[in-house]
């Protein structure tokens, strides 16, 4: 019996994968010239090198020093439909996050602050979206971001602009894909948009907010924000162009309208009735 899987749900990432987020990846793998890339990091062992990097800066977690993470990440490739297993680090670091990295050799960073922060629960959620974030390609796209970041000046100047654009768009659209995994691991609403949170405010202060409640200040504070108009839009506009991330107000409606649409659901009885 799964431990932390406690629904035995099985979910391919076609059937969440937010649209933005597939069209973004799309066109990052479609960018004339990225063919060189890929094979720049199959053919130089690139991927080697940055396992080299990591054994150097970060902890490695094997199973026998904490066999409770490399579970979660069994049953979340299991949940995914996936068999990847990736090498599992730890990074000192203030801010509550969990990178993945890598095609062949992938690789999850945990930092300190994710692990002092979260429980088991939400660790699961967190988890599970970084599985997710390998089936819909995600590692690669941040592998490709990393080449042609080291490698400035070899590659053509039209091809590495060509993908940095894509890329920066992507980067603005990967968050809907992971905030759905997560929320599909977690089955709550309220804990998944209070992960999303963390890193803003104290657990103290998230916990006297009801966030599946559309009457919740924070519900209208992202309407408000995302119905500006006239000059304020252009505003808006310009902020979000400028960033590499959707501001919260964003992620949480768009989480929140597909939860309350009947997508979720959908879903969820799609991955089950797969299983019959």
């Amino acid at each position: 019996m799964n431990k932390y899987n406690v629904n035995n749900k099985r979910i391919k990432i076609e059937y969440f994968q937010h649209p933005s987020d597939k069209m973004a990846v799309d066109a990052v793998l479609k960018v004339p010239g990225v063919e060189k890339v890929l094979e720049f990091i199959s053919e130089n062992a690139a991927e080697k090198l940055l396992a080299i990097i990591n054994d150097a800066s970060s902890l490695k977690i094997t199973e026998e020093i904490n066999p409770k993470i490399h579970e979660m990440i069994r049953e979340a490739a299991e949940m995914f439909c996936t068999e990847v297993s990736p090498s599992v680090y730890l990074d000192r670091s203030y801010f509550i996050q969990l990178k993945t990295d890598g095609m062949a050799n992938p690789h999850m960073i945990f930092s300190t602050a994710l692990l002092e922060k979260v429980d088991d629960e939400t660790l699961w959620g967190v988890i599970s979206s970084g599985i997710a974030a390998f089936e819909a390609k995600h590692a690669t796209i941040k592998l490709i971001d990393k080449i042609i970041t080291y490698a400035n000046g070899v590659l053509p100047f039209t091809v590495s602009e060509a993908l940095r654009l894509a890329i920066n768009n992507w980067k603005r659209n990967r968050e809907y894909t992971c905030d759905r995994a997560l929320l599909l691991a977690l089955g709550d609403f309220e804990k998944a948009t209070k992960y999303m949170l963390l890193g803003e405010a104290p657990d103290s202060t998230l916990n006297r907010i009801r966030f599946s409640d559309p009457t919740n200040c924070f519900y209208d504070q992202s309407k408000e924000f995302l119905e500006r108009k006239n000059e304020n839009a252009v505003i808006q506009k310009i902020n979000i162009l400028t960033s590499t991330n959707h501001p919260y107000s964003s992620r949480y409606t768009e989480l929140y309208n597909w939860y309350i649409s009947g997508e979720y659901d959908e879903v969820l009885e799609r991955s089950v009735s797969d299983e019959l």
